[in-house]
Protein backbone atom coordinates (compact mmCIF):
# COMPACT_ATOMS: atom_id res chain seq x y z
CA UNK A 1 0.00 0.00 0.00
CA UNK A 2 1.48 3.41 -0.78
CA UNK A 3 1.32 6.81 0.98
CA UNK A 4 -1.54 8.16 -0.75
CA UNK A 5 -3.87 4.98 -0.24
CA UNK A 6 -2.68 5.12 3.14
CA UNK A 7 -3.63 8.62 3.81
CA UNK A 8 -6.31 8.66 2.30
CA UNK A 9 -7.51 5.42 4.51
CA UNK A 10 -6.79 7.33 7.18
CA UNK A 11 -9.22 10.49 6.52
CA UNK A 12 -12.32 8.28 5.49
CA UNK A 13 -11.50 6.52 9.13
CA UNK A 14 -11.25 9.80 11.34
CA UNK A 15 -14.27 11.17 8.88
CA UNK A 16 -16.39 7.85 9.61
CA UNK A 17 -16.08 8.14 13.52
CA UNK A 18 -16.06 11.79 13.82
CA UNK A 19 -19.55 12.77 11.39
CA UNK A 20 -20.86 9.46 10.72
CA UNK A 21 -20.82 7.57 7.15
CA UNK A 22 -21.45 10.39 4.44
CA UNK A 23 -19.13 12.06 2.37
CA UNK A 24 -17.92 14.68 4.75
CA UNK A 25 -13.58 15.48 4.43
CA UNK A 26 -12.99 12.66 2.49
CA UNK A 27 -15.57 9.72 3.46
CA UNK A 28 -16.80 6.64 2.57
CA UNK A 29 -20.24 7.53 2.14
CA UNK A 30 -21.95 8.72 -0.82
CA UNK A 31 -24.65 11.42 0.91
CA UNK A 32 -23.19 15.03 1.33
CA UNK A 33 -25.44 16.98 4.11
CA UNK A 34 -24.04 19.80 6.75
CA UNK A 35 -20.93 18.02 8.36
CA UNK A 36 -21.17 19.03 11.81
CA UNK A 37 -18.92 17.12 14.36
CA UNK A 38 -21.26 14.39 16.26
CA UNK A 39 -24.19 15.12 14.93
CA UNK A 40 -25.28 12.18 12.81
CA UNK A 41 -28.76 12.90 11.46
CA UNK A 42 -28.14 13.12 8.02
CA UNK A 43 -25.39 10.30 8.02
CA UNK A 44 -26.15 7.13 6.64
CA UNK A 45 -24.72 5.03 9.69
CA UNK A 46 -22.58 6.00 12.43
CA UNK A 47 -20.21 4.19 14.57
CA UNK A 48 -21.79 3.75 18.52
CA UNK A 49 -20.85 2.19 21.40
CA UNK A 50 -22.75 0.39 24.42
CA UNK A 51 -20.94 -0.70 27.74
CA UNK A 52 -22.78 -3.99 29.23
CA UNK A 53 -25.36 -3.54 31.99
CA UNK A 54 -23.96 -5.01 35.21
CA UNK A 55 -25.95 -3.95 38.83
CA UNK A 56 -25.04 -4.52 42.37
CA UNK A 57 -26.33 -8.15 42.17
CA UNK A 58 -24.56 -9.27 39.81
CA UNK A 59 -21.61 -11.91 40.74
CA UNK A 60 -18.17 -11.84 40.11
CA UNK A 61 -18.27 -14.84 38.03
CA UNK A 62 -20.74 -12.97 35.71
CA UNK A 63 -18.61 -10.52 35.06
CA UNK A 64 -15.84 -12.95 33.87
CA UNK A 65 -18.53 -15.20 31.58
CA UNK A 66 -19.31 -11.27 29.91
CA UNK A 67 -15.58 -10.74 29.24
Amino acid sequence: MDMPKTIGLLNGLFSLIKYGLGSCNGGFGRSWYSCNEGHFSGAEGYLSFARPFFNDTTTEDEHAAAV
